[in-house]
């Protein structure tokens, strides 16, 4: 009589099939799971930020944080940071009442209100990246991640400036965040110096998860946020802004605390560094009442024109281009700018004096060297490198 049996090659195979499987069923089960709690939490922050608004209209001003700590400067607080929890909620009229914290944590959002209590911003974490493009949250940037997770600030906050008050004189400072990692450190020297704020997608991650196993970083990136010696970018009585000549000082202290930090390509920080107060001095001078009259005191008063140069538009004040261009007393307002097109423009070999090139993508071949004048300039768009009053080839 035959038996039929298995042989042990079959029984590999159905062994390998079926952990090929499982495999697979785990990471589906997985990657749904994670789906799951990143729209969860996306959906709690979109009700955060309605119920913010909500309070707002009820009483003029955001809410207090719950379980909070003052980050302050010269023992005057700059803002206060705590999580989002139950009675900021129940304390809003026509809102159900609930409880937001993360689902696989069960920790509360992080949240921080500015010292004018109209500004603030909220932290928290998310595990697949592709969930925060299908959300619509409004000011969203990365602020964090590790091997599992990354994080997300919201915000209505300015990222430019804080300011504080002390006897008669008021502190303007640079700040770009009002979240930390670190709530034992209170104040915002330390903060600064030790990299201890919350921006963008760097690995640091809001305090409220610091101490879990499931998010802890296994190391940090230490941010240059600010450069920490000009943290105070103004300090004197608000009435001593009114003054043009100390307005174009401000300005260019704010350009010393970003400029050469890792955020100074973000557009709060490219519009402060994307002008030069010596050329531009007009568009200076508003940009320095702008920002008072927004985030610091309505006694400073917006008079100045916004009139820009066309240069400006690409460079930054310290830029290669912008010390070129000064050096050669070349003509700022009235310079010709020619956008180039890789596919349909040909260059001469001689280029036009007083004319910048832009170029919008790295994508070229150039056939041949080009002549520069003293005040022509071939500029990559979103750079600032130059190439200028020599010849460059590139194959």
């Amino acid at each position: 009589m035959n038996k039929k049996a298995f042989t042990l090659v079959e029984l590999i195979v159905v062994v390998t099939i079926l952990a090929i499987l499982s495999t697979i069923w785990f990471i589906s089960y997985q990657w749904y799971s994670i789906s799951t709690r990143d729209w969860n939490r996306a959906i709690s922050l979109q009700w955060m930020q309605k119920i913010l608004e909500l309070a707002k209209v009820q009483e003029w001003e955001y809410p207090e944080p719950t379980w909070w700590i003052n980050v302050t400067y010269t023992w005057s607080t700059v803002w206060t940071q705590g999580t989002f929890w139950d009675e900021i909620s129940i304390n809003v009229d026509w809102v159900d009442k609930k409880s937001f914290v993360d689902p696989l944590t069960k920790l509360s959002y992080v949240y921080s209100r500015l010292n004018t209590n109209l500004e603030y911003e909220i932290a928290w974490i998310y595990e697949w990246d592709k969930i925060i493009s299908k959300i619509n949250l409004s000011n969203n940037t990365y602020a964090a991640w590790t091997e599992v997770s990354k994080a997300v600030v919201i915000w209505n906050y300015n990222k430019q400036v804080a300011s504080v008050k002390k006897w008669t004189r008021t502190f303007i400072l640079a700040v770009p965040t009002i979240i930390s990692w670190d709530i034992t450190l209170t104040r915002i020297e330390d903060l600064i110096a030790q990299d201890k704020l919350v921006y963008d997608w760097f690995k640091n991650l809001p305090s409220n998860y610091r101490d879990s196993e499931k998010f802890n970083p296994d190391w940090e990136v230490w941010l240059n946020l600010i450069n920490d010696t000009n943290l105070v970018v103004f300090s004197w009585s608000i009435t001593s802004l009114q003054d043009e000549n100390n307005q174009i000082t401000f300005v260019e202290n704010l350009q010393k605390a970003y400029e050469y930090t890792d955020i100074e390509w973000e557009e709060e920080q490219e519009i402060i560094l994307s002008y030069n107060p010596v050329t531009n001095e007009e568009w200076t001078k508003y940009l320095a009442q702008t920002i008072i009259n927004d985030y610091v005191s309505k006694k400073v008063k917006v008079t100045a024109k916004n009139e820009t140069s066309k240069d400006v538009e690409y460079f930054g004040s310290n830029s290669q281009f912008t010390k070129h261009w000064n050096n050669n007393t070349c003509e700022n307002r009235n310079m010709n700018i020619v956008e180039v097109n890789p596919w349909t423009d040909v260059l001469a070999q001689t280029l036009d004096p007083n004319t910048i090139y832009i170029f919008n993508s790295w994508d070229y071949i150039f056939s041949h060297s080009l002549n520069m004048d003293d005040c022509s300039a071939l500029i990559w768009k979103w750079t600032t490198t130059l190439y200028s009053n020599t010849s460059l080839t590139i194959v």
